[in-house]
């Protein structure tokens, strides 16, 4: 196998894909200046690397093939950069240029075991000169007018031009730490000299031009580069293709901004998420998938907004459906009719049911697609139909007439606990239910169950146990949401309705599916005739809480109850297209009064806020020092809630209680910025969170796949995919590291596999949600931590402890077991801090896995190396092990576990 990859190393180096006098051929000996100079010394150097490795092949040709594919992603990732022949452009990427080299310095630097610092200085400090000397170039162009002029391009080049360059300061110098060329941490900060440059040549440009860059956006990037794992389109605007109006069209860059700033509120886990857009060069939107903004942009000359998006959802279902059932069957039994229909033109459907959709996906398509708008069916009945289509409802509810089932007496049945008695459970909670506008709804649900039971009972008879089990889920849902609901603020309950009355109006509809479905119901009764009385409340509701907003009662509430002003603000703000005009209106005066009256909350909220009335708490799965973390449902999504528990210590005034609950309630509100603002896909996702109420919480995504050991025990069969998962959990660590934070506590618990086996750190950055430090001393895990934090554990956590405990999660990912096996923690701490020892090389690491974890478990943290080095090194060893396992080349020698390693 050595031999396989030497020869693959040799063509590795990118000679054969670029011309000899680029500086990246391995032809080149020595200095080689380009006008640029920005990295001629790293490159340079990594040349010589490569050219001594292989002339001495004295490591082995695991860090030449580790050395070469860095050069080659070096050189991809510089690419936009080489190749930019305008200067100015080229002036505006220094920042994201300079980061990147100076980030990879030190991951080359660590992949080569160079720890002296020296040594590493002199590398860093050639790119600080070549820094300097680069700027003389584009200082010198603005003083040539004609060579400006050609640089300068058309309006919307110089719009691009000055905007990237606004973006440049902005972004990479904070303003406020002075650069020091002698601490790591601010290398990649703009330098005066280049601050300088900067300024001069965008002064110049506005002088010459006129354009001035308006203030950047928040969701403004300047390259792809920004972002990860993400799928890039450019915004058109469509509306000619439909539109008679063909004048006064916006340009693009409005077009754009308009979209993106519509885009950017919204949070939705059933919608792509949008990353960031650029409005000055055609880089476009960064969402997930293409959007077609057109109709959001201009619908004067069509039907509503609404009813128009109700018919294009339609359509695009059909499609969905015959492009599943139909296109890919043979020519002799499809229906080759649709193979022309266009679904961008198609605006109806076929006049006559087509024999791959269903009776009952049919009603529903022509309720969306009805011919006049006013007839097609509204999107929340729409959902609640299409509920009961999904395969596990569907099969539930054709079985439930079925006389062959089990059949069981009702009054037998458990559902976690009798029916009958949480029919009576039912009752009290809507009996005690604060939430005093919708008791009256509440209660129609209740009746109606109650209605059903009281029919299972006077029949006499057994029914289908199915018929059985739904009825119960139904009631239990049912429990839960009244539970759920907020408590006796009139502004809360009000805000709340529309959301707690979607969740009747299900619960109405599965209980018709109940009637309709079984011989032994009946809907007789005047009780399940509900869609008129439903109606009338939620009119009344509004009317109510028209009535609410003009009392003169309400801003003292809001002043007393911060969370009201929270709700409320969300409504205004997120959901204003639910309510009419004069409510908004309402809101909004309250709102602008409230803020004049100093009233918390009043301001604008992040557009991570989720109500506390949009999220269902499921069963509990874990507790800390300051959590509680349940499994939930926001939207329908399998989510995971994590509450901050406020707890009393009893030993302070209610005073200065209050200040310490505020003061983490600000604390818990800069943490969700932080992650909310973090877009990558070995990252848990946070949908949202909410910093108000008993008890603030996250909404994040829920791992499908538990943790990462889990997901690789050993009768599971996925073993090859170790090395892989470990890659994308490095991945992850990189990219909170680039954002300078630092996880903390990472531990095999934390990472975890979502759908697909896609591996995602969890739990990082988030002190709000730990433990204090005299918990900390009983419950921390010692077995991942490093051994400066155990020798002082009030000493906070950095990216080289980070390291460490990465090292140990990969002993647990490759063993199966803990690190240091059962040893007790205070032996294990013994070896650690008084031994400077690590665990001993278990059976199953190969030589070079292992030298991975000594060179990450370094006692002294400055030798240990960074996420990059990690990333690099575990590529490579995940490529030997694909290369041994296809080509079933022999095991690895075998390794005898001894005594503990010395650090």
């Amino acid at each position: 196998m050595d031999k396989t990859v030497d020869k693959t190393m040799r063509k590795f180096w990118m000679d054969s894909k670029i011309p000899e006098d680029n500086r990246w051929h391995s032809k080149h000996q020595g200095p080689l200046r380009t006008p640029d100079r920005l990295a001629d010394h790293f490159v340079e150097q990594l040349r010589e690397v490569d050219r001594e490795k292989r002339k001495n092949n004295r490591d082995g040709q695991s860090e030449l093939a580790i050395m070469a594919r860095f050069a080659r992603s070096m050189k991809e990732l510089m690419e936009s950069y080489e190749s930019q022949a305008n200067l100015l452009l080229k002036l505006a990427d220094t920042g994201r240029i300079i980061t990147l080299l100076h980030r990879s310095i030190e991951s080359a630097l660590d992949t080569q075991g160079i720890h002296d610092t020296q040594a590493r200085e002199m590398w860093h400090n050639h790119l600080l000169q070549e820094r300097r000397d680069r700027l003389q170039v584009f200082e010198d162009l603005v003083r040539n007018e004609e060579e400006l002029g050609k640089a300068l391009g058309d309006e919307e080049q110089q719009l691009e031009i000055v905007t990237l360059l606004r973006y440049c300061v902005k972004k990479f110098h904070d303003g406020i730490t002075p650069y020091s060329e002698n601490n790591e941490k601010f290398r990649d900060k703009l330098m005066p000299c280049e601050l300088d440059t900067l300024s001069i040549v965008y002064e110049a440009v506005v002088m010459k031009t006129g354009v001035v860059a308006d203030k950047i956006p928040e969701w403004f990037v300047a390259s792809e580069h920004e972002w990860a794992w993400v799928n890039k389109d450019t915004l058109e605007d469509n509306r000619p293709a439909w539109s008679n109006k063909t004048t006064g069209l916006e340009h693009g860059e409005e077009v754009c901004v308009r979209a993106a700033a519509i885009w950017t509120q919204l949070n939705h886990p059933h919608l792509r998420k949008f990353y960031g857009a650029s409005h000055v060069d055609g880089l476009g939107l960064a969402p997930q998938t293409k959007v077609d903004w057109s109709h959001k942009i201009d619908n004067q000359t069509r039907e509503t907004l609404v009813s128009y998006d109700v018919l294009k959802f339609g359509i695009a279902i059909f499609f969905l459906i015959a492009g599943k059932r139909n296109a890919n069957l043979l020519s002799d039994t499809r229906d080759q009719k649709f193979d022309t229909w266009d679904k961008k033109t198609t605006e109806r459907l076929p006049d006559v049911r087509p024999e791959f959709i269903e009776e009952g996906e049919w009603e529903v398509l022509q309720g969306l697609c009805a011919e006049d708008p006013s007839n097609r069916t509204s999107l929340v009945l729409a959902s609640s139909k299409m509920q009961t289509l999904a395969p596990n409802t569907q099969s539930k509810c054709s079985a439930l007439a079925d006389e062959t089932l089990d059949m069981i007496d009702i009054l037998e049945y458990n559902c976690s606990r009798p029916i009958e008695d949480m029919l009576n459970d039912a009752k009290i909670q809507c009996v005690d239910a604060k939430c005093s506008p919708l008791i009256a709804e509440n209660f129609r649900v209740y009746n109606r169950l109650e209605n059903l039971f009281n029919q299972f009972k006077a029949s006499g008879q057994p029914v289908p146990k199915t018929l059985a089990e739904s009825f119960g889920l139904l009631l239990n849902n049912f429990i839960k949401a009244v539970d759920s609901m907020p408590g006796n603020s009139k502004t809360s309950a009000q805000c709340a309705s529309q959301s707690i009355a979607g969740k009747n109006f299900h619960f109405h509809h599965r209980i018709d599916e109940l009637l309709h479905g079984s011989s032994q119901l009946q809907d007789t009764d005047m009780i399940h005739c509900w869609q008129p009385s439903w109606e009338q409340a939620g009119w009344k509701q509004k009317e109510d809480f028209l009535k609410y907003l003009k009392s003169p009662s309400t801003l003292p509430q809001l002043k007393y109850r911060p969370e009201d002003a929270a709700m409320l603000r969300f409504e205004a703000q997120n959901r204003s297209g639910a309510y009419s005009t004069d409510m908004v209106e309402a809101m909004n005066a309250v709102l602008d009064q409230a803020m004049q009256d100093g009233i918390r909350n009043a301001e604008p909220i992040p557009k991570w806020f989720i109500p506390s009335y949009q999220v269902e708490l499921g069963e509990p799965i874990g507790e800390g020092g300051f959590a509680l973390v349940n499994n939930g449902k926001w939207f329908g999504t399998d989510v995971v809630v994590k509450r901050l528990v406020f707890r009393s210590t009893g030993k302070q005034d209610r005073e200065q209680e209050d200040k310490e609950r505020q003061a983490r309630r600000d604390q818990f509100r800069q943490e969700a910025d932080l992650w909310f603002t973090l877009n990558h896909s070995n990252l848990i996702k946070l949908y949202g969170a909410c910093y108000e109420g008993d008890n603030p919480f996250f909404v994040c995504e829920r791992a499908t796949r538990k943790t990462l050991s889990e997901y690789l025990k050993p009768e599971n069969g996925r073993r090859r995919e170790l090395w892989f998962r470990l890659l994308q959990a490095a991945l992850g660590l990189e990219h909170l590291h680039e954002h300078n934070i630092v996880h903390g506590d990472l531990k095999n618990d934390n990472i975890l596999v979502c759908e697909g086996g896609t591996a995602k750190i969890a739990d990082f950055g988030l002190s709000i949600l730990g433990t204090d430090s005299a918990t900390n001393k009983a419950t921390a895990a010692i077995r991942w931590q490093a051994p400066e934090c155990l020798v002082d554990n009030l000493k906070p956590p950095t990216f080289a402890s980070d390291i460490y405990a990465f090292g140990m999660c990969i002993i647990q990912a490759v063993t199966g077991e803990y690190p240091w096996g059962t040893m007790l923690d205070k032996c294990v701490q013994h070896f650690v801090v008084k031994e400077k020892k690590i665990p001993s090389r278990p059976k199953g690491f190969k030589v070079n896995e292992w030298e991975l974890i000594e060179r990450m478990c370094c006692w002294n943290p400055q030798k240990r190396i960074g996420i990059g080095a990690v990333i690099k090194i575990l590529e490579e060893i995940g490529i030997r092990d694909l290369f041994e396992t296809t080509e079933n080349i022999g095991s690895s020698r075998p390794i005898q576990p001894g005594s503990p390693s010395a650090l």
